[in-house]
């Protein structure tokens, strides 16, 4: 994923894009890679009830995660879209849902809202 991302920007140079078209296909690539990484994580979430959150649910609760991550977060997430998610992983997506904004987004997401 980083290879392409890298690849992506490359060529958006040599076309002749400006810098900030450059800097956004960068950032959206790093969106996308961080919530290929989110979304499995969410969806191995058991909620209270004993079950799991099914694809379309857990994507729109990644949207919310990624959107309130940091800079740094959302490098470390995108990242482990490289190595694979380890536990840091799993705890920077756990601190992440646990800030207030991104709990509400969560659950308008939850209740399909």
């Amino acid at each position: 994923m980083k290879k392409l991302a890298a690849l992506s920007i490359a060529l958006l140079a040599a076309a002749g894009c400006d810098m900030r078209q450059i800097e956004e296909a960068a950032g959206n690539a790093t969106v996308q890679s961080a919530e290929a990484v989110v979304v499995p994580i969410v969806m191995q979430t058991t909620l209270p009830t004993g079950q799991t959150i099914p694809s379309t649910i857990a994507t729109a609760v990644a949207g919310c995660i990624v959107t309130s991550a940091s800079d740094t977060e959302l490098a470390a997430l995108a990242g482990a879209a490289i190595t694979g998610p380890t536990a840091d992983t799993r705890y920077i997506v756990s601190n992440i849902l646990n800030r207030p904004e991104t709990t509400g987004c969560a659950a308008a997401a939850l209740s399909g809202n």
